[in-house]
């Protein structure tokens, strides 16, 4: 249990390993575990390329990190409620096909620390850890990950590849491992 590893605050990065095995899923239920026991929880929407966190809550995603990132508006205009009162989410804005540069700015650093302090737990979700490089950059921040892996769909070479690519690439920590369609 992830609260029971952190007794205060934490933030912590969703991935797996490739694309459709569920982290969305996976996340959007956690955060809404968290924001049910009353811990002020916010998902960040960072899978720049192909986000899809916005439909689990039937939110627009007109705007997002993208459009934030670009603007000089403070970060609040673009944190959304959602049916949990306890529950925010930035959704991720519309689609980069290179959002390294928002991942590796002193901005988006900044942002980070800023929503740690108003926040109990923040949850990102990101892309699948091999496919591209945005998650590794995001990890560089943020230490923190749990992977999800589709049992049936992943082999174990692979699953061994991610985890090194967050452990000795990322210097991260795994803070679990969940098995979907277990």
């Amino acid at each position: 249990n992830i609260m029971f590893l952190f007794r205060g605050k934490i933030s912590f990065v969703i991935t797996s390993t490739l694309p459709v095995e569920g982290k969305t899923t996976i996340l959007a239920n956690l955060a809404l575990t968290f924001a049910e026991i009353e811990k002020r929880t916010l998902i960040l929407s960072c899978n720049l390329r192909n986000p899809q966190l916005h439909k689990y809550f039937r939110i627009n995603n007109n705007s997002g990190i993208t459009d934030w990132f670009v603007s000089n508006e403070p970060i609040e205009k673009y944190i959304l409620d959602t049916y949990e009162s306890h529950l925010k989410i930035i959704n991720s804005g519309e689609i980069q096909h290179n959002p390294s540069i928002i991942f590796t700015s002193s901005k988006f650093k900044k942002l980070l620390a800023t929503l740690k302090r108003k926040f109990d737990v923040i949850i990102i979700d990101s892309p699948s850890v091999i496919s591209v490089n945005d998650t590794a950059l995001i990890l560089s921040i943020i230490k923190n990950v749990v992977m999800v892996s589709r049992l049936r769909k992943i082999d174990s070479d692979t699953l061994l590849k991610a985890t090194k690519i967050i452990i000795e690439n990322c210097k991260a920590q795994i803070l679990g491992l969940v098995l979907n369609d277990y």
